[in-house]
Order: structure tokens, then C-alpha cells, then sequence
């Protein structure tokens, strides 16, 4: 008599969590999603990157949760895109600087 193992079934997913062994944190979808969403909206890039930092922090502390995937990609998103919105309004506030100088300028 042989052995035949069950074929495997491609679409079927690993019972057996990712990275290493460790779920993903519970919030790493949201954070994710608010980083993606704060393109538009600079106030959720920084939402995203203060609940990536604290489930950075959580992970640091000991909990069982990877520190990859959605949860450290989602807080580097928020942490560029927030720092782009930040030189973008600085650049702004500068340009309309230069605006009313020079219209001051002009109408002197």
C-alpha cells in the first residue's frame, strides 16, 4: 500500500499565520487605509502616522504582533505624506509672502 498525500488546493489560504509566525497588529488595516486616504485629506496621514508609532511602541513593548506588512507600511505613508503636506503649505504661505510684497510693491 502507498502513501498519497491530499493534493493541495491553491486557493486555499495557510492556516498558519505570516510573517514568522506573528499576526498582523489589529489596527494595521486602518492604518493602512488612512495613510492611502491622506493623499487627499493631510489630516488622516497624520491620524495614520500617530496609530503607527503607537503600535509601533505596543510592538516594542512585547506584543505579539509583527512589525511589517500594513501596520509599518501604513505609518511610513503617513509619515511622508504628512511631511509633504507640511512643505506644501509652507511653500504656499511663502508664495502668497512673495504675492503681497510684490503687489505691495507695485502699488507704491
Amino acid at each position: 500500500m502507498s502513501y498519497h498525500p491530499e493534493p493541495h488546493d491553491p486557493l486555499q489560504m495557510p492556516q498558519q499565520p505570516m510573517h514568522g509566525g506573528q499576526q498582523e497588529h489589529p489596527q494595521a488595516q486602518t492604518i493602512f487605509i488612512l495613510s492611502l486616504v491622506g493623499i487627499p485629506v493631510p489630516l488622516l496621514a497624520w491620524i495614520a502616522w500617530y496609530m503607527g508609532a503607537k503600535a509601533k511602541k505596543e510592538i516594542e513593548a512585547g506584543a505579539p504582533y509583527a512589525w511589517s506588512g500594513n501596520v509599518k507600511n501604513g505609518h511610513l505613508l503617513g509619515k511622508i505624506f504628512g511631511i509633504i503636506h507640511i512643505v506644501v503649505l509652507v511653500l504656499y504661505i511663502a508664495s502668497i509672502g512673495c504675492l503681497a510684497l510684490t503687489a505691495g510693491m507695485s502699488g507704491s
